[in-house]
């Protein structure tokens, strides 16, 4: 590619993809990220924990399944783990403060946890048509919508991440 930086800002390891949780809310009065879903990165898919230790990944009907995607299912399933896939990873759960963890996965990188999520600025409030209409600036200006570094405590103990990772490194069967 020839502006890589288009699609990829320097310094991401990860874009995400997202949709409004309301298919039919496509107003034209500018975009209101806290009424989005994230639904999985260009190469890896998307897990975050919840307060209450509960693992959401967005819908199959919604994603790639993926080979680890499917691993990560099975095994929090068999460790006695609470796996969601009906309910959206809601960008407003983030803000709400509801989130614990953020990890993705892929069949190079395995599970790799996430130290931020960045969402575009909401200040510039020009309507969608208008943003699709002008070039998209090297220059993007992100605001963090989640990091690691603002949650206090994990109420489960050990990271969720983690004990998939371990038990995908250390399991024979898999």
């Amino acid at each position: 590619l020839e502006r890589n930086s288009l699609f990829k800002p320097t310094g991401v390891g990860e874009v995400l993809l997202a949709k409004p949780l309301d298919d039919a809310a496509d107003d034209d009065d500018g975009t209101k990220y806290d009424e989005f879903q994230l639904l999985e990165g260009l190469t890896s898919n998307l897990f975050v924990v919840y307060r209450d230790g509960t693992i959401r990944t967005a819908s199959e009907n919604l994603v790639l399944g993926g080979y680890v995607r499917h691993l990560i299912l099975s095994l929090a399933s068999s460790l006695g783990l609470k796996v969601d896939t009906e309910n959206p990873i809601k960008v407003q759960d983030a803000k709400n403060g509801l989130w614990v963890e953020a990890f993705v996965t892929s069949s190079i990188r395995i599970v790799v946890p996430v130290g931020q999520i960045l969402i575009p600025s909401d200040n510039d409030k020009s309507s969608r048509k208008e943003k699709e209409q002008q070039e998209v600036s090297k220059n993007i200006s992100l605001d963090t919508l989640w990091s690691k570094d603002t949650v206090k405590d994990v109420p489960y103990g050990k990271p969720h991440w983690k004990t998939l990772y371990n038990e995908i490194m250390t399991n024979p069967a898999i």
